[in-house]
């Protein structure tokens, strides 16, 4: 029987596409093994499960119809929750990113071209709190 305890990863994206390739990597990454992910496709999914169950991380996209990622965020935030965020976008080079992560933004990275990175760093993230130190990189 193992000790290490599975570990719970909300994911947001409105795009069903996006979420499915996520679990999908994350599957195949870690064998299904120590990380659940429940997916949504909106913010205020999202807040809903945050009332209901515990999680270790959030994954969330930036750009959202029904509320963006830093708004969401700073919900988060106001409610006084300090758990780790990830957040993704498919525009970095014309986000404000100081501004993303004023927000309370833990890690910001670019969807879906740095998908090994979404993964471990979201493993890092739900498993120890702390932000990847990506210096160790091979």
């Amino acid at each position: 029987m193992s000790d290490i305890q599975t570990k719970k990863v909300l994911l947001i994206d409105d795009d069903i596409d996006v979420l499915d390739f996520i679990i999908e990597r994350f599957q195949s990454e870690n064998d299904g093994k120590n990380i659940a992910i429940v997916a949504v496709d909106t913010a205020a999914k999202a807040l809903a499960a945050m009332k209901t169950t515990h999680f270790d991380a959030i994954v969330t996209d930036l750009y959202m119809p029904d509320m963006n990622g830093k708004e969401f965020v700073a919900k988060v935030r106001q409610s006084g929750s300090e758990i780790p965020i990830l957040m993704l976008t498919a525009y970095l080079a014309n986000t404000e990113n100081d501004d993303v992560i004023a927000t309370g933004v833990d890690v910001l990275l670019e969807k879906p071209g740095h998908i090994n990175k979404i993964v471990r760093a979201t493993a890092i993230l739900a498993s120890s709190g702390k932000r990847p130190n990506w210096n160790d990189e091979p």
